[in-house]
């Protein structure tokens, strides 16, 4: 019985992986998105911190979650003190495991299912070249659950969503920023689209995010391999749930430090005591895999994958390049 099972995951891993692979070259033709050009303003006006923050709160996502999710978003603050922070011998780097162990793969702790009325939206600014701004929102989550009856579930889960900034002069060099585009995360992959072609309410993006998996996308139904539908919200622009920083300087913007597991310096042992999720950097935020049972392509086939890597290790930094 547990053979034909696994058989048939791997029937729906190979279907999902070329599913993967169609939705790829669909959001390459769908990311080739003509960007007029507009004048820069000579000088550059500053940008303060209260202005960033105030158009992380303007443009913030309006999620809905799933009407059958599970396993909701949540602070570092909830779920790490069900954490510790290890070094990996393997590789030498700092990880995350459940400080309660999991006795099989598909265990559910508590914890796992988050905390949506305290979930905090983690939300970065990231000057880009040629005088553009990019606000990047991140979110956690406790746990990823696989689509359908697919294995590869995994502890920890982090989703971000990116909106586009220009400057645009409202008459007489009153230059302001405003969006020009959005990039949704989804899987390895995402979606980008105009911002006038953003269903919004008021100047908010309104997205949802999958069952489970918690891909990110810009309607509701049937997406391949994840579903979505018009659940629980997270408002991210609601009072309190914005945590800011700023990416050049490397500060907070509201009264918060920057977070020692935002650097790559995985083999820092950080600040004592060590096994504190909040000493120092991280590598992935979640278990190592567990019960794997085969290969489809390259790809491992587990029960539990190993926990995914963190916001510091997504490809939004780099001021010349944009997510796809």
């Amino acid at each position: 019985m547990r053979k034909n099972k696994f058989i048939y995951q791997l029937i729906l891993a190979l279907f999902t992986l070329n599913m993967v692979s169609c939705d790829l070259l669909e959001n390459i033709e769908e990311d080739e998105l003509i960007v007029d050009e507009t004048p820069i303003p000579d000088p550059e006006p500053e940008i303060s911190d209260a202005y960033k923050l105030e158009l992380m709160q303007k443009y913030a996502p309006y999620t809905y979650m799933d009407k059958n999710e599970s396993y909701y978003p949540s602070s570092v603050d909830y779920a790490f003190p069900y954490f510790t922070r290890y070094l990996n011998e393997e590789n030498g780097f700092y990880s995350l495991t459940t400080t309660e162990p999991l006795q099989s793969g598909d265990d559910i702790l508590d914890f796992f299912h988050g905390e949506l009325s305290t979930a905090k939206v983690y939300v970065f600014w990231i000057p880009k070249d040629e005088s553009k701004y990019q606000i990047t929102y991140f979110y956690f989550y406790p746990y990823n659950e696989a689509t359908g009856d697919l294995i590869q579930n995994h502890v920890g889960d982090w989703e971000h969503a990116s909106v586009r900034l220009r400057w645009i002069d409202k008459g007489d060099e009153d230059w302001v920023l405003e969006p020009y585009q959005m990039f949704l995360a989804t899987h390895s992959s995402g979606t980008t689209k105009a911002w006038e072609d953003i269903e919004k309410i008021g100047d908010q993006p309104v997205v949802f995010s999958a069952q489970g998996s918690h891909g990110m996308y810009f309607s509701e139904g049937q997406h391949e391999i994840d579903f979505t539908s018009k659940g629980e919200i997270l408002d991210a622009a609601e009072q309190g749930r914005i945590v800011g920083f700023d990416y050049s300087s490397k500060k907070g913007l509201n009264g918060t430090d920057w977070p020692n597991w935002m650097s790559k310096d995985y083999s820092n042992s950080g600040s004592d005591p060590i096994d504190n999720p909040f000493s120092g950097p991280i590598y992935r935020f979640g278990n190592q895999k567990m019960e794997c049972q085969g290969t489809v392509g390259t790809e491992e086939i587990c029960v539990l994958s190993d926990g995914p890597t963190g916001p510091i290790d997504k490809p939004v930094w780099d001021p010349s390049t944009y997510e796809k």
